[in-house]
């Protein structure tokens, strides 16, 4: 029965559909030497997982070696029995996760098997069996050092060549640590949780998935010229590794608190009469693990079911900087205006648009010219609260400030089955719940408060994996995972959108597509011409709605042919990217002051007052996204033990992926080869008539008033000519670019000198992909033309907004050279590590990296140099001046044109100096030391690129993240117990157990 049970879950792993989870475990490699350092073969060599007592078997080959594949990461002891020799014990020889350790040979003792020696691993461990750059963040380490906002990741700063920006105090959205590795971009990061990706599908850099740090058992950082078998991404591997139940019942409970009571109030603050804004943070949490049993009945040795759970809730108060706005007076709102002034002090005189632009008389509107429904808009907005204006100086009459209230929790459970000897199947379920309230929470409208609203970040993972042993010489490793993340950014109460409501608070003002504006909101405001004025603002996204999910499956096999290790796999993912309706959707109003506006009250609330408005635009679509894409991912290798002293890595990885894309295929961009010269849009062009500058349709002669200079003329040539939309243009690809496939050989090399296991010359190469793009949202496709468009009408009044006709401008589009190719990096290093005294580490190597294929963005549509002074430039309605830059475009009709290609390149050198002392005798430390220059064109995806000045010239020198130096120490000392000086109770308990740690960081500034 329990091997059908473990077959049908093989058979789970293996069989359903496809979910991401790399699996983590490791492997233990090692030979078996005599006193005259000959081989011994068939010698039984046992692993014992020390926290859950799973046992694994194997036996020396003819060369004197083992090898155990497809272990659990953690703690373990080695036992080997020869029945000619002593017993030999090793024990706390410790695993990481996708770790090939090596153990220096370990040398019987001739004498009776009944006799034992025994031993404890203590320090690092020379690294023979691998050329990879990998590094440990050990258990000892998760737990002590320091991390100011508790995310595991900042911990890949500890390792040589890592550049970090570090995240905010907390963790939670926004907060983590952002890393360039090896000269990358941070798009090139893979963080994995239980080999579960935890980057957000959007921007590819940002973490999503928050765990406890007291639920990591350990962390393992993979910086370059990794084996075949990892891929994904071409940066940093970070992957964390939760903790597992183990024989024994243990947990933990713990509290931590930073409160503003240790914090004085700030100058400006005291200045302006604000009072201490209000700080804290409140971390606490427990965790608990243990042996799933029942006396008697089940699992009765404690030795095949075990769980771990953890629980953690955080409460941060966040102040954020006083925010200073120029609010319209009671006065004001009423019309009357005998007191506004300047910055100098002088009277702004108010100006009647429907009398020549004669003052109005006493400086007063008249309630009988008053658009009542944009004087019920006025009343929206906080009345003044700072009229001190020897420190305002008249900049702002209105002050607040507020701290966010970001409650937070997470929970992670896990549970470890060893079915039977054979196989060994965990589950591991973490739920993340954050929810940021506020004026300035990330999506949110204007940070003054206009609409108080929430960001509500969820985040639920789950991981389930296995292995199974088929054969002495074979192993099936299989994990499957989700992970499902969701923003959403309602309205922090229902009464703000009441407020807000067009009918309820009376401000009827008319909108175009009203089905684009559900909650029926009053439109967006700006009051320019007078400083600090009042800007009403929502998020285009509002509210905010966002999902991603990321479904992966990966498969492994382990061959053992000695002295060949053979590995094959696969890695499958498929990701749903949605991001909510996008747009305008109530619309934006501009009361600014402007002398050409023959409506102009010359003062912006004036103007609002009677309904008289600059420019008026809205969207004509709110369209969203609901991007798809799937990556697989395919690999052969072979780590081939030439000799004891020699170990090779052979492997080819292959990769096809496709861009984001929308699986209704509304998307658009810009196509080169799309374009068609005889179909070129018309602009309005700049016209005198008499003594005025008008604009005048070159095709018709129709006249406009001059504001309308620039527009597209109406109804000549193609107002979307070079736009691709994939609905209509099927023979286009989906996401506008073609999936791409590449090879990625690599190899490593790890030699033994003196065959000690005390030195270790390694070195290696390879390529790799980013075979994961980002999602589209940034790149544009589903909001460029026509699937939204934002026509408008200047010089209005809103009595009669909905009759007036409207201009469509030149906008900016995006594009693509669709014939995608998959980001590259090379990777190549050579060093050597040598074991030094106290059980101390030391690796020196050069590291290099070369990029090619990255992706980065130009402007095809820039103005040339030398266009401005052409003959043909001039604008004849302006001597000595050229035309506006729309009319001297290479493409007229649109704005910038950012197009995206696969063909910037980058280069890294450094010189890498490492050393490490694993906990051992109360005294853990690191040092890393990266002397390095980073050289590109463009540091992200979307950084561009000049086409007007040789961009080798223009463009390329160093990255704006190159740091010539960068040093990194860490450290963990149990101090030493006061007691032995002086044995009393009060000393026991007042001065022993004491612990110093830290992390320090070193490094130049940047370009």
């Amino acid at each position: 029965m329990r091997g059908r049970i473990v077959w049908v879950l093989a058979a789970v792993l293996i069989g359903s559909p496809a979910v991401n989870a790399q699996v983590v475990y490791g492997s233990i490699i090692g030979s078996v030497v005599d006193s005259t350092n000959s081989v011994i073969p068939n010698t039984l060599v046992r692993l014992i997982h020390e926290a859950t007592g799973a046992a694994r078997e194997t036996r020396t080959d003819e060369r004197g070696g083992f090898q155990a594949s497809g272990l659990q990461v953690g703690a373990y002891t080695l036992i080997v029995e020869h029945k000619d020799f002593k017993k030999y014990e090793r024990k706390n020889i410790v695993l990481s996760p996708n770790e090939r350790l090596a153990l220096e040979p370990i040398q019987l003792e001739v004498g009776a098997l009944a006799e034992t020696i025994s031993v404890v691993a203590e320090g690092a461990t020379v690294q023979t069996a691998t050329g990879d750059r990998t590094g440990i963040i050990t258990n000892d380490q998760v737990e002590n050092l320091t991390v100011i906002n508790r995310d595991f990741s900042a911990l890949a700063s500890l390792m040589a060549g890592v550049v970090m920006e570090p995240g905010s105090e907390t963790q939670g959205f926004g907060g983590t640590a952002t890393f360039y590795v090896q000269g990358m971009r941070q798009t090139g990061n893979n963080i994995t949780v239980d080999g579960l990706p935890a980057g957000d599908l959007g921007n590819a850099y940002q973490v999503t998935t928050y765990i406890s740090m007291d639920a990591v058992a350990t962390v393992k950082i993979q910086v370059s010229n990794y084996q075949a078998e990892f891929g994904r991404k071409p940066g940093a591997g970070i992957q964390a590794v939760t903790r597992s139940g183990t024989r024994s019942f243990r947990g933990s409970g713990y509290f931590y608190a930073r409160d503003d009571v240790f914090n004085a109030n700030d100058f400006f603050n005291n200045r302006h009469g604000v009072p201490k804004p209000s700080y804290n943070y409140k971390i606490g949490g427990f965790n608990i693990g243990g042996p799933l049993y029942w006396p008697g009945k089940f699992n009765t040795g404690k030795k095949s079911l075990f769980f771990f759970a953890s629980g953690e809730g955080l409460h941060e108060r966040r102040p954020q900087p006083i925010r200073q706005v120029t609010m319209p007076t009671a006065a004001e709102r009423q019309g009357d205006f005998t007191d506004s002034r300047d910055l100098n002090g002088a009277l702004i005189t108010v100006n009647d648009p429907a009398d020549n632009r004669r003052p109005f008389p006493g400086n007063r509107v008249p309630a009988s010219r008053f658009y009542v429904p944009m004087q019920k808009y006025l009343e929206l907005l906080p009345l003044p609260n700072f009229t001190d204006i020897s420190i305002s100086a008249r900049r702002y009459n209105y002050q607040v400030q507020e701290s966010l209230e970001i409650p937070k929790h997470t929970e992670t459970v896990r549970v470890d089955w060893n079915a039977t000897a054979n196989t060994n199947i965990y589950f591991r379920f973490n739920n993340w719940w954050e929810n940021i309230q506020g004026f300035a929470v990330p999506g949110g409208n204007a940070n003054w408060g206009w609409m108080p609203n929430t960001y509500k970040n969820t985040s639920k993972t789950a991981v389930l994996s296995g292995t199974h042993i088929l054969s002495p010489t074979m192993l099936l490793e299989a994990s499957m995972g989700i992970n499902r993340h969701k923003e959403m950014g309602p309205p922090q109460r229902q009464s703000d959108v009441d407020r807000l409501n067009r009918v309820k608070s009376g401000a009827t003002i008319p909108q175009f597509y009203p089905e684009n504006n559900p909650l029926n909101l009053v439109p967006q405001a700006s009051f320019g011409g007078i400083t600090g004025a009042a800007s009403t603002t929502y998020e285009r996204r509002f509210p905010l709605r966002g999902t991603d999910t990321l479904f992966t499956w990966t498969a492994n096999m382990t061959i053992t042919r000695s002295p060949h290790t053979f590995k094959l796999g696969f890695w499958a993912e498929r990701a749903r990217n949605f991001e909510g309706a996008d747009g305008n959707f109530a619309g934006t109003l501009d009361f600014q002051r402007n002398a050409n506006n023959p409506y102009n009250a010359n003062h912006p609330y004036a103007q609002a007052l009677l309904g008289l408005f600059y420019s008026y635009t809205e969207s004509t679509r709110r369209p969203w996204e609901q991007g798809r894409s799937t990556l697989v991912e395919w690999f052969a290798q072979d780590n081939w033990k030439v000799t004891r002293r020699l170990m090779l890595d052979f492997g080819l990885r292959f990769a096809w992926s496709q861009p984001f894309h929308s699986f209704r295929r509304e998307e658009a961009g810009f196509a080169v080869d799309r374009y068609n010269p005889a179909k070129a849009m018309v602009l309005l062009a700049p016209y005198m008539q008499g003594n005025t500058r008008v604009a005048r349709n070159p095709v018709t002669g129709q006249i406009l008033p001059n504001v309308a200079v620039g527009a597209i003329a109406p109804g000549i040539g193609d107002i979307n000519n070079g736009l691709v939309d994939t609905a209509v243009d099927r023979s286009f690809p989906a996401g506008l670019r073609h999936a791409a496939w590449g090879a990625a050989p690599r190899f490593g090399f790890a030699y033994d000198p003196f065959g000690k296991g005390k030195t270790a010359i390694r070195g290696g190469f390879g390529v790799f992909h980013d075979s994961r793009e980002p999602g589209n949202r940034q790149l544009q496709t589903y909001r460029n033309p026509p699937y939204l468009r934002e026509p408008i009408m200047y010089y209005g009044d809103l009595r009669t907004l909905l009759e007036m006709p409207s201009l469509d401008f030149p906008t900016a589009v995006t594009g693509f050279d669709a014939d995608r190719k998959l980001q590259t990096t090379l990777n190549y290093s050579f060093g050597i590590q040598q074991y030094l005294a106290w059980r101390t580490i030391l690796d020196v190597s050069y590291v290099g990296t070369l990029g090619r294929h990255l992706m980065q963005a130009r402007n095809i549509n820039a103005v040339p140099f030398g266009t401005n002074f052409l003959p043909s430039s001039q604008d004849p309605t302006n001597p000595g001046r050229p035309l506006p830059a729309s009319f001297l475009r290479p493409y007229p009709g649109y704005n910038n044109i950012t197009y995206h290609t696969y063909d910037s390149t980058s280069n890294y050198n450094s010189l890498q100096a490492t050393a490490n002392r694993q906990f051992a005798r109360g005294l853990q430390f690191g040092a890393a030391w990266t002397w390095s220059k980073a050289m590109n064109y463009a540091d992200t995806m979307t950084g561009a690129i000049s086409t007007l000045v040789n961009p080798r010239v223009w463009n390329y020198g160093k990255a704006g993240f190159d740091r010539t130096h960068v040093m990194k120490i860490n450290w963990t000392w149990d101090l030493p117990k006061a007691s032995k000086l002086s044995n009393t109770r009060l000393v026991r308990w007042t001065l022993d157990g004491w612990q110093s740690s830290g992390i320090a960081t070193f490094q130049s500034g940047g370009p």
